[in-house]
């Protein structure tokens, strides 16, 4: 498996950081590479790192707008499910 990693500058224009974006996927698949498995949201280092911010968000609700802590409780319990 071949993986490709992407360093690009960001400007103010968000549609041409996007075109440049999908350039340089582009270039890479031609390449031969592919997404790596991990990063696919809910699964491997990603997912743990999603469910890690999740329950920071919960934390931080519970401690400073309790009658918030169900939108980011119903996030993880949904994530949980899929």
């Amino acid at each position: 498996m071949k993986v490709a990693a992407i360093q690009m500058t960001s400007g103010p224009d968000v549609s041409a950081n996007l075109e440049q974006a999908a350039a340089l996927l582009e270039d890479a698949a031609a390449r031969g590479a592919s997404l790596y498995d991990a990063l696919t949201p809910g699964i491997g280092l990603l997912g743990l790192f999603e469910l890690e911010k999740a329950l920071y968000e919960l934390r931080y609700e519970i401690g400073n707008r309790p009658a918030w802590a169900g939108i980011p409780l119903q996030g993880i319990l949904e994530w949980g499910i899929t």
